[in-house]
């Protein structure tokens, strides 16, 4: 049972990282189409600009970071005699161990 669980957070943390990476990459996108539409549409310069500031939602991924972080501290109590960085060494993708993630499953 206690392998089970493992493999569970595991795979529960490794998701989180794929939907952190995921909004990242959307960010990114949302960022270069804004960028061109401000320079392909002059009368509309730098009108937009304002919607990729630091501060906006979409590029805010706190939760996220927060709950990543509570899972690798919980993984470190139970698993990892409380050695955080030895419990991140192990919740990171290794191949070969069954638990590989790609975007298809998203």
């Amino acid at each position: 049972e206690t392998d089970s669980v493992q493999r569970a957070l595991v795979d529960q943390y490794r998701t989180l990282k794929l939907l952190h990476n995921f909004s990242i990459l959307n960010y990114t996108g949302f960022v270069k189409i804004v960028k061109k539409h401000d320079k392909t549409t002059p009368q509309h310069k730098g009108k937009y600009q304002d919607s990729i500031s630091d501060t906006n939602v979409c590029n805010d991924s706190k939760e996220v970071n927060d709950l990543e972080e509570r899972m690798v501290r919980v993984y470190a109590d139970w698993f990892c005699d409380g050695s955080v960085r030895e419990a991140r060494a192990q919740l990171l993708p290794k191949r070969g161990d069954g638990l590989q993630m790609d975007w298809s499953q998203l």
